[in-house]
């Protein structure tokens, strides 16, 4: 199993508690490059503490299919695990692909250090490519076989 995700960690300076967020990502427009939240694990820490506790599971969405979806892992989750399951034991029992929010769209922490391409059609910036070079780049919009479609260097990802 691998699983699109993205981490966040509120630490608390007034409170009692942090709280760490793990969403959980899955394709929107039907494809697999453009991902979206589906739902969230969340768990608290007593600050000052190691351990993390309260694991819980919401999701919002208006797609039964991916209520289904998150429903199946939560089901996983529970079945391979205990209330004692700490954040990164989970990540590994799900087969977390970490991701990070970038230029407005999450990207895989292993693309690090590759490069953002534009693609441009009729003058105007129409979606965005990821690859670790030009040529590579080029070899990924063949594939998308968007007509009278070019390239634009935008910058190198630095997560």
């Amino acid at each position: 199993m691998k699983t699109a995700i993205r981490t966040t960690v509120n630490k608390s300076e007034n409170k009692d508690f942090n709280l760490m967020y793990i969403q959980i990502l899955v394709p929107r427009y039907g494809g697999h490059r453009y991902l979206e939240v589906t739902g969230t694990i969340t768990f608290q820490q007593t600050v000052g503490e190691d351990s993390w506790y309260g694991m819980n599971f919401e999701i919002r969405t208006s797609e039964i299919k991916k209520l289904e979806k998150f429903t199946k892992l939560a089901r996983f989750i529970s079945k391979n695990t205990d209330y004692n399951v700490q954040p990164d034991e989970l990540k590994k029992l799900i087969g977390a692909d970490e991701h990070v929010f970038f230029e407005h769209d999450f990207i895989p922490v292993s693309k690090n250090g590759e490069n953002l391409y534009k693609v441009i059609v009729r003058e105007g910036h129409y979606t965005s490519l990821v690859a670790k070079d030009e040529k590579a780049a080029q070899k990924e919009l063949k594939k998308l076989n968007i007509a009278n479609s070019t390239l634009e260097f935008d910058k190198e990802i630095v997560l």
